[in-house]
């Protein structure tokens, strides 16, 4: 396995699971969001929330303490949205990925944990913006922009590439995603819920009711759940580390750029741009060549 720049020492604590936190989720439910593939309708989960949430408890704590997840609660139905082009090519419309609800609402406690531990040891990127509390695109946009102008008054040149990933969110290998956890000293019981919940998943496109044979998915975060976008963060998180220019990220989302004050400086950015490249090759991903730019 590659290194990661990023590691920590302190172990992540175990997880317990309460009823009266269970029941808070079940009862801010959206009744009138779809089900997932288990066809719990979200309203009976909603309205009967006292009397599910002690059961709906013992099965996460028995979940979480096994390090297993119901093989249900693994599937998802995929749904295409029109985006623009040609109705005839896949590329013109937008997957939409329903899974179930209930393991929606073990994520959200398992997420909030890790996040927990994440921040208390400092070690995401303060460089991402992206799916964090307290950060945003504007926050990301201003941060950016100060810097730029702050060149520009100076009358220096700032070069920059934007860079995207390639089905960013699909292709994350996830024997290399569950090292770095565990480079964060996620571990335990909560790593192996972690592999069972990336691991051994399946997908069915439907279509007007109609649905597909089921597929598994073997890389990727899952779409469509509360753990994926955390997952994606931190898989990425030690990217600026490989470069000596600056580094500004919003999910999935890359710009670099460098105060050029001479020959020197462009080839550094240049150099920069192959350390990308081999980050991204050493960690199983791809960055999009038709989208990427310079300036």
């Amino acid at each position: 396995m590659p290194k990661t720049s990023k590691t920590c020492k302190n172990p992540i604590q175990a997880i317990k699971i309460n009823i009266e936190g269970v029941r808070k989720l079940l009862s801010k439910v959206n009744s009138s969001k779809a089900s997932g593939p288990d066809n719990i309708p979200n309203r009976i989960l909603k309205e009967c929330a006292e009397q599910l949430a002690p059961s709906l408890a013992t099965i996460f704590q028995l979940s979480l303490d096994s390090g297993e997840l119901p093989s249900d609660w693994r599937d998802a139905n995929i749904s295409c949205i029109y985006k623009k082009g040609d109705k005839h090519q896949a590329e013109s419309y937008r997957p939409v990925s329903l899974t179930s609800v209930s393991s929606k609402l073990l994520e959200h406690i398992i997420c909030r944990h890790i996040l927990k531990h994440l921040e208390k040891n400092k070690i995401l990127t303060t460089l991402n913006h992206g799916f964090r509390s307290g950060f945003s695109c504007e926050t990301q946009l201003l941060t950016t922009m100060n810097e730029l102008l702050i060149n520009y008054d100076k009358e220096k040149q700032t070069d920059l590439a934007i860079l995207d990933f390639s089905k960013a969110f699909d292709t994350v290998p996830h024997q290399k995603l569950l090292h770095k956890l565990s480079q964060y000293s996620i571990r335990g019981s909560t790593l192996s819920w972690l592999t069972s919940f990336l691991t051994r998943r399946t997908m069915r496109t439907v279509v007007e009711g109609e649905k597909s044979e089921a597929v598994p998915v073997e890389c990727g975060v899952p779409q469509g759940t509360v753990l994926g976008l955390l997952l994606f963060l931190c898989h990425i998180n030690d990217l600026p580390d490989s470069v000596t220019s600056q580094v500004r990220l919003f999910a999935d989302d890359c710009l670099l750029y460098r105060q050029i004050n001479n020959y020197g400086d462009q080839e550094k950015l240049q150099e920069d741009l192959h350390n990308l490249q081999k980050w991204a090759n050493d960690w199983g991903m791809r960055f999009n060549a038709k989208k990427n730019a310079t300036s």
